[in-house]
């Protein structure tokens, strides 16, 4: 639990190689592209962000991490830890081979938007 924590902490705080990482990459490169103070300013907050996140996801994550093994609750079962897992898998893989994702959520987003489809 404390690892998969850990990874979505991470992922929330736009660290590489997480999904989160992109997203907020994407939002900042709109935030350029749309120029002009406001979009600098959309840029400054979104990594001020970032920082603000890690600030307060750091304690956690030490005091999750640094435990000297101790246990003090039962082990849960696959059917908790399961889909955890799976989701922390594909944080990760969303990070490093987004492409699928992407193509899938402009086919959507042309499909919403009334342009035609590819």
């Amino acid at each position: 639990a404390g690892l998969t924590f850990a990874l979505f902490a991470l992922g929330l705080a736009g660290v590489p190689p997480t999904a989160g990482f992109l997203s907020k990459l994407f939002i900042a490169t709109g935030a350029v592209q749309a120029g002009g103070a406001l979009g600098v300013f959309f840029v400054v907050a979104l990594i001020a962000n970032s920082v603000l996140s890690l600030a307060y996801y750091v304690p956690a994550l030490t005091g999750l991490l640094a435990r000297n093994g101790t246990r003090d609750s039962p082990r849960a079962s696959w059917a908790l830890t399961g889909p955890v897992i799976s989701l922390a898998v594909l944080v990760l893989l969303l990070g490093v081979w987004p492409d699928p994702a992407l193509r899938l959520i402009e086919a959507a987003a042309r499909t919403l938007l009334g342009g035609a489809q590819t």
